[in-house]
């Protein structure tokens, strides 16, 4: 539902859209489910702002998961359109320069790679 409500939302059928968020969320909601919850939000930003609803896509995507890249550049794209360049600029760079990698031996694995090329 997930998927097919975003598959809806970004081609321009909002009904349908709205159909499957209505019933991921609820589901979602039923089970208590962290991140289908967050990605409920995500999908209700999504439909805002094909809606040209600003505001209420910041709102939506500000209760996703931030720890996802996607989220911020969505957060960016929110704020462009709205026609707040600072924020966006700030949500723009968080996407970008975000580090994915989250765990001890991965980073050690990434500075050894890096100096095995001659780099800091």
């Amino acid at each position: 539902e997930y998927d097919a409500g975003r598959i809806a939302a970004w081609t321009g059928d909002l009904t349908k859209a709205k159909s499957f968020l209505d019933s991921y969320r609820s589901k979602a909601e039923a089970n208590q489910n962290r991140f289908q919850i967050w990605q409920s939000h995500q999908l209700a930003g999504i439909i805002a702002m094909q809606e040209k609803r600003w505001e209420d896509a910041i709102i939506e995507f500000k209760q996703t998961n931030l720890q996802n890249p996607y989220n911020l550049w969505l957060l960016s794209a929110a704020y462009n359109d709205l026609g707040d360049s600072p924020h966006a600029q700030e949500y723009s760079s968080k996407a970008i320069n975000y580090n994915l990698v989250n765990s001890l031996p991965q980073s050690m694995a990434r500075r050894r790679l890096a100096n095995s090329q001659g780099k800091a």
